[in-house]
């Protein structure tokens, strides 16, 4: 399930149901398809928003809203998944998805700092 909120709206009014959105829902499609499919338009929306503005008619007045993605939130499945990597953290060979650490450096050394950064390209080559 995907869910998003507007941020530009009053603290007190972010977290109320009536302010999230839904998005999607989608079960067993997204594995056989991709995510891409689902998300294509949503970011090539976001870009717009980010660039130039997306144009919207209220009370018929014609206004440009910008805007940006500010953060996604997801369990550490769903965050594996959206970035590429393997979901299973259990028999990852790094068990961490934003440094190089494996699970024998991470006990001494837990600071992200203390580890070289990690991006999919690098899982993929190397």
């Amino acid at each position: 399930m995907f869910y998003y909120t507007v941020g530009n709206i009053p603290l007190q009014f972010r977290s109320k149901l009536t302010a999230i959105q839904l998005f999607a829902i989608i079960k067993k499609y997204v594995r056989q398809f991709g995510v891409e499919i689902l998300l294509n338009d949503f970011l090539q929306t976001l870009r717009q928003l980010g660039s130039r503005g997306v144009a919207m008619n209220f009370h018929g007045d014609r206004h440009i809203i910008e805007g940006a993605l500010l953060l996604v939130l997801t369990d550490i499945l769903a965050a594996h998944w959206l970035s590429g990597f393997n979901e299973g953290v259990g028999f990852a060979r790094k068990a961490c998805r934003c440094c190089n650490a494996d699970e024998a450096s991470m006990k001494p050394q837990f600071t992200a700092s203390s580890f070289q950064p990690r991006s999919l390209a690098s899982t993929t080559n190397g």
